[in-house]
């Protein structure tokens, strides 16, 4: 049956509830998920996820009722759950970016340390549900359910098949996952999930995308003696030694084979445990250097090099990570920032406005400005999501500046300079709270007010605020260090 004659789908600018539907971004036999607006809050928008088939509408309950209290960074929030017309809507974040199935899509086969990456993330948020109380197991990892947002930061989403603490599940074609990364104890037969399970699919996982082949269903391999599961070697033998291994014992049929938890597996993944097999290595003439090597971390930049971030003409003089740690700046001699992606080392971002080679870098805490100090004595203030961003000024110092920080709460910006000013920047109406800043437009951000509040005989080489907000350090190259009320 064609999903126009089982459901209706909502056309663009029509209204569900107090939601306004912007596109469609994907829709099935017997529901439809939507782009769609907040009427209550324009710049807010959700994914819309449309059921009318009575099994979807009691997991979509269930599915609310489990994921609304949680909270980590790698996981949608789910803000509603109403009905309309009979038809169950469930509201949760909208993910920018694209699936790693897409991912595969485009290049056949990812990069051991990307996948990595990922991998690492995605145990982070196994291990937050697998310890939560009751505990939660996904029971759908796969490609096409992990996504890869623009600042390289993954989402896992779809948890239609969730399953909490030590409830029952219906062993139903639904309730079975997708075959080539569903355990043989999703199938079924007395058998129970447990977060072993979440480890044998995210092992197909990356299977897949390190080979580029899904791996074999689970009744497949059962069903046929010795397991006919082609080595992950044998499609990619570049890969190393350690994280085939990881791979293949997480993908065991027996779930006490498989790795106990997802931590063991990430750090399997990055190589701990090599110890014992280094020491094996020294008893042979011929292992004693790569091994002394191993266990003092003796390692040349082919193994130890995570990104060559390559770009900048001249010397680099600082870098800054985010707030997210997703995205790093790095600012050098030849007046550029540069904004690069973690995960991967790609470029984002070049933000050209200086005059002279940038010193200094520090990020808002809310991570929405950058600001920059140069040479020539000027201060950026820098929105890098903003489509164009347009930087703003602070002209103050009459000498490089140095150094730059923000306070704990983003209200003020502290800076110091080659000729030992310490400066304090605040706005200039003071009780207003700090604001986000809105990324809807071009807005120009609330002026800051420079306010000297002293000076070191020399250099200010840094400046910090105390975790409380209340005083500032700055110290100099005169072997001061002076702490100032703020």
């Amino acid at each position: 049956m064609n999903l126009r004659f089982a459901l209706v789908l909502h056309a663009p600018g029509s209204r569900v509830g107090n939601y306004e539907i912007v596109r469609i971004l994907g829709h099935g036999m017997y529901g439809a998920v939507y782009e769609a607006r907040s009427i209550q809050q324009p710049d807010l928008h959700v994914a819309l996820k449309e059921s009318l088939d009575p099994t979807s509408i009691r997991t979509f309950r269930d599915e609310f009722a489990v994921l609304r209290h949680l909270e980590h960074p790698g996981l949608p929030h789910y803000y509603e759950l109403f009905e309309v017309d009979s038809n169950t809507y469930l509201v949760m974040e909208l993910i920018p970016g694209q699936t790693l199935d897409q991912l595969l899509q485009q290049h056949g086969i990812l990069e051991e340390q990307q996948v990595l990456d990922y991998a690492q993330q995605i145990c982070d948020v196994l291990h937050y549900l697998h310890t939560y109380q009751p505990r939660i197991i996904h029971r759908d990892i796969k490609p096409t359910n992990i996504r890869l947002t623009p600042d390289g930061m993954i989402k896992l989403v779809d948890f239609g098949l969730v399953k909490q603490g030590t409830q029952q599940t219906r062993h139903t074609l639904r309730g079975i996952g997708t075959p080539a990364y569903a355990p043989i104890e999703q199938y079924g037969g007395g058998l129970q999930t447990d977060p072993r399970s979440d480890i044998y699919s995210l092992g197909a996982t990356l299977y897949h995308l390190l080979t580029g082949y899904e791996p074999l269903p689970a009744p497949d391999r059962v069903a046929t003696m010795p397991d006919p599961l082609p080595p992950i070697f044998h499609y990619n033998p570049r890969l190393s030694q350690h994280v085939g291994a990881a791979v293949h014992k997480a993908l065991a049929l027996a779930q006490q084979d498989r790795w106990p938890d997802v931590l063991t597996f990430r750090r399997a993944l990055l190589g701990g445990g090599r110890s014992l097999r280094v020491m094996q290595d020294l008893s042979t003439p011929a292992g004693l250097l790569s091994g002394l090597r191993k266990l003092f971390g003796w390692h040349d930049d082919s193994h130890s090099l995570r990104h060559k971030l390559a770009g900048h003409k001249g010397g680099v003089w600082c870098a800054a990570y985010s707030p997210n740690g997703h995205s790093l700046a790095s600012g050098g001699n030849d007046r550029l920032i540069r904004l690069w992606r973690v995960s991967d080392g790609h470029l984002l971002n070049t933000l050209i406005g200086h005059t002279g080679g940038v010193i200094c870098l520090a990020w808002h805490p809310g991570g929405q400005i950058l600001a920059s100090g140069d040479s020539n004595g000027n201060i950026l203030l820098w929105y890098p999501d903003h489509a164009n961003p347009t930087p703003q000024i602070l002209q103050a110092h009459t000498a490089s500046v140095i150094s730059v920080c923000w306070h704990p709460e983003g209200q003020m910006l502290a800076s110091g300079t080659q000729n030992g000013e310490v400066i304090v920047w605040r706005k200039t109406v003071e009780s207003e709270p700090d604001p986000q800043p809105d990324l809807s437009n071009e807005k120009p951000p609330q002026p800051l007010t420079p306010s000297v509040l002293g000076s070191h005989a020399k250099m200010v080489l840094s400046v910090l605020f105390s975790p409380d907000g209340s005083t500032l350090t700055s110290i100099g190259l005169d072997g001061s260090v002076r702490v100032w009320w703020v």
